[in-house]
């Protein structure tokens, strides 16, 4: 799977259209931010979209994810489509910019079983990322 770019993505105006959409992207964020996997399933199957950030900042549902250790729900979203390489670069003050991506939160939180989940599903490891990154968007990042 090749890595994706992500980011603080606005919501579609298909769901502003739309409230089962939108109550459907609401409960996803609950769900996730509850460590409840079985409604992260039920919020995917109402229509939540798995690729859309959280409006206030950029995770994505499988970063935050990845990064809470939630391997259930982890493995929900990459069953759902949620690419394992989708990342995004934070700029930061004492390290400039910094790689954000599953693979990379699960293992500054040492989440084992979603770390090998990520791999097992094609994440690519952090140190080929950067320079994939480096290729395709002439950025240096750090990360780990």
């Amino acid at each position: 799977m090749f890595p994706t770019p992500t980011g603080p993505l606005p919501i579609p105006d298909s769901f502003l259209d739309n409230d089962d959409l939108l109550e459907a992207q609401g409960e996803l964020w609950e769900a996730l931010t509850d460590g409840d996997a079985a409604s992260v399933r039920a919020a995917i199957a109402k229509g939540a979209d798995i690729h859309i950030g959280n409006p206030e900042d950029p995770l994505t549902p499988l970063i935050l994810a990845a990064n809470e250790g939630m391997a259930d729900s982890v493995a929900i979203l990459v069953q759902a489509g949620a690419n394992v390489n989708s990342y995004f670069i934070q700029d930061t003050e004492d390290f400039g910019p910094v790689l954000v991506c599953p693979l990379g939160q699960a293992d500054a939180m040492e989440h084992t079983e979603v770390l090998a989940f990520l791999r097992e599903n094609g994440a690519m490891e952090l140190q080929a990322l950067a320079a994939w990154i480096v290729e395709h968007e002439g950025v240096e990042v750090h990360y780990g």
